[in-house]
């Protein structure tokens, strides 16, 4: 996976396994000042737990999920 986002020249600020959480939410955020457009995270074949999503929408952070990795960057380039 950090090998196609390198090589996709996606900017990546951290890398987890396992489900999206509040903190991961919270962690993307700090990008919300600097460069809005890069408050996201991209939830690769995850799921998004309930309290991520409505962290999420409160603190203007976007959420990209898909189980196919060339979905989920379909989706991050139409965003971007």
């Amino acid at each position: 996976l950090m090998d196609f986002l390198r090589n996709s020249s996606i900017p990546v600020g951290s890398i987890n396994i396992g489900p999206v959480h509040k903190r991961d939410v919270i962690k993307a955020s700090s990008m919300a000042d600097k460069s809005p457009e890069l408050a996201l995270v991209l939830a690769f074949d995850v799921k998004v737990m309930p309290e991520a999503a409505k962290v999420a929408k409160d603190m203007k952070v976007t959420i990209f999920t898909a189980d196919i990795i060339y979905h989920l960057f379909d989706k991050f380039t139409a965003h971007m």
